[in-house]
């Protein structure tokens, strides 16, 4: 029995690696597929005729479908599970990569950043809703630490591979690489991510019954509740609050990775690959920034940590 369960434990720990692998990875796909445009909107426009006005008209389009994506795949993951989200949105996301490197007018590549905003909305609620089906709720600080790197190595490989790609083929190839690497990535994640342990025959995850940020809300907070989220007035003040704050970050964080390459170009006369592995530089020193708070223990911190789970 007791050889019995250590196996299971062992094959768990597998799966967890492989979950874990599939979806940082599923990560930095999705940021190839979405840097590109940036990288290469100096060549890109002048190839098209297209005005700095015109590559800002193209950036919001996708933004706002983005926003839109995020929201509705939220809902969608319910329905779907996380895998086969993933799976759709990066499908489509791949898609719309190589439909940029084809496409000739402005129309053509509003309509397909679009639909690639909404799709690029898959990414975060497929992740996190597959770490969530894998990971007690207690070591999920700790393993997004180590998960969330994928944001920052993420940008500067996908920033640096499109700089590759426009160096050595032209901007239209920074999109089919983005696209390759893509469906690379759609293929690991169709045989490695599983949507639960269930799936592959092994128990459900169970939180330990001592674990204090695992404990379900206590009755005076559940009377508290005023929404149909069930949110206290303090995690209401809390999530907006913090909204707030990262909703001024944002103006500053886009303005500065999705505009400098072109600014380097047009305004330093640096040639455009260069302009692009240069932009990097921005995203190195956060790399910590994303490890360190996820190991801090939750009862250190006092914070009942909850992930979205579809």
């Amino acid at each position: 029995m007791i050889t019995n369960l250590l196996g299971k434990k062992s094959i768990l720990r597998t799966w967890q690696l492989k979950i874990f692998s599939a979806t940082w990875l599923a990560y930095v796909g999705y940021y190839c597929a979405r840097k590109a445009f940036y990288v290469v909107k100096s060549p890109l426009a002048d190839s098209l005729g297209f005005t700095a006005l015109d590559l800002a008209h193209l950036g919001t389009a996708y933004l706002v479908f983005y926003m839109v994506g995020q929201y509705s795949s939220a809902f969608f993951g319910r329905k779907l599970g996380p895998k086969l989200l993933l799976l759709v949105g990066m499908g489509i996301s791949l898609a719309c990569n190589f439909a940029f490197g084809i496409s000739n007018s402005f129309w053509t590549i509003f309509l397909f950043l679009s639909l690639n905003g909404l799709a690029q909305g898959t990414g975060w609620p497929g992740c996190i809703g597959s770490l969530a089906y894998w990971f007690k709720r207690d070591k999920r600080g700790t393993i997004l630490g180590f998960w969330a790197t994928c944001y920052q190595v993420g940008s500067i490989v996908a920033t640096s591979f499109a700089a590759y790609m426009l160096g050595e083929f032209g901007w239209r190839w920074s999109f089919f690489g983005a696209s390759i690497v893509l469906l690379v990535i759609w293929t690991i994640v169709l045989f490695l991510n599983p949507n639960r342990p269930q799936d592959v025959g092994l128990a459900p995850i169970e939180d330990d019954d001592e674990c204090e940020s695992c404990k379900e809300p206590t009755e005076l907070t559940k009377e508290d509740d005023s929404e149909k989220l069930g949110w206290s007035k303090d995690v209401w003040s809390t999530v907006i609050t913090m909204g707030l704050i990262y909703f001024s970050i944002k103006f500053l964080r886009y303005a500065l990775w999705s505009w400098v390459p072109f600014f380097l170009n047009k305004n330093f006369n640096m040639e455009v690959s260069n302009a692009g592995y240069l932009s990097t530089v921005l995203m190195l020193p956060v790399l910590p920034e994303y490890y360190l708070p996820g190991m801090l223990p939750i009862n250190f911190l006092k914070v009942n940590v909850h992930y979205y789970q579809p």
